[in-house]
């Protein structure tokens, strides 16, 4: 008990700072023509009592990114594509108490990750990287009816916030 109440602790301090997206995050998203997917799934422990393949999720969040006007980038020769990063991590309490055996924990993040340049004056050479410019993050606890029903719909309305921000900044003509 004293193991589940640690980790909700540390799942939902993680979380608070992630809470909200301020207007110069979605300014970064401005003319964002494209993103590849990227999924980091629960451990394989949690996907099969969740019941939700990785490759279901992937095509789910394609599908609804393609459905607001974002394309995808999926051939593997796109150098600097931006990525939209979906790492999800899960617990499954230790205890014997049977209430709380079927508990789950689940934090899901949502990042868009963009090419940066990085130049220093100086002899410093430019430095090219990955810089986040979009994030939010939840934390759920499920019991095992419930994620085999919740997990992928709260994964897509994480996904819909970006898609929201991104129309924000790129409206439909």
């Amino acid at each position: 008990m004293k193991r589940l109440i640690l980790v909700v602790a540390s799942l939902v301090s993680c979380s608070i700072c992630v809470a909200a997206q301020n207007l110069q995050d979605r300014q970064m998203l401005q003319g964002l023509s494209g993103v590849k997917v990227f999924l980091q799934p629960p451990p394989t422990q949690v996907r099969n009592a969740f019941v939700v393949p990785a490759t279901d999720i992937t095509t789910q969040v394609e599908l609804r990114l393609r459905q607001g006007g974002l394309r995808i980038i999926d051939t593997p020769d796109t150098k600097d594509s931006p990525l939209l990063v979906i790492t999800t991590a899960a617990t499954v309490p230790n205890t014997d108490d049977p209430t709380l055996r079927q508990l789950y924990a689940v934090n899901v993040d949502v990042e868009l990750l963009q090419v940066g340049r990085l130049s220093a004056k100086g002899k410093t050479p430019e430095r090219i990287g990955y810089v986040g410019t979009w994030h939010s993050g939840k934390v759920y606890f499920y019991g095992i009816e419930a994620a085999q029903t919740h997990f992928k719909d709260d994964i897509l309305r994480i996904v819909d916030e970006f898609l929201h921000d991104y129309l924000a900044e790129n409206p439909r003509r």
